[in-house]
């Protein structure tokens, strides 16, 4: 299991966003993006997501970046650097 945690910035005024969640592997260069729906709390200035991956093959490392988008794909411009993790 991965466990990644990241921030999301507010976009001010609208409190359903979604984080999409981009990864893939040194195996494979196709990204898989997974959407998560988010709820944003309009008094903080951002809000920390977590995703939780299971069943991973071991010994792999996972190349991942995460987008915010509103209800209807609109992103708001900014996407995360490319991180990594590896599986044990």
């Amino acid at each position: 299991m991965i466990v990644i945690a990241t921030n999301v910035v507010e976009a001010w005024g609208q409190t359903e966003r979604f984080v999409i969640f981009f990864i893939t592997s040194q195996r494979n260069t196709r990204e898989l993006p997974v959407s998560f729906p988010i709820r944003l709390n309009p008094t903080h200035s951002e809000t920390v997501f977590r995703v939780d991956l299971y069943d991973l093959p071991p010994k792999t490392t996972y190349y991942y970046k995460v987008e915010s988008v509103d209800s209807t794909g609109k992103s708001d411009g900014v996407t995360s650097p490319v991180n990594s993790t590896t599986t044990l």
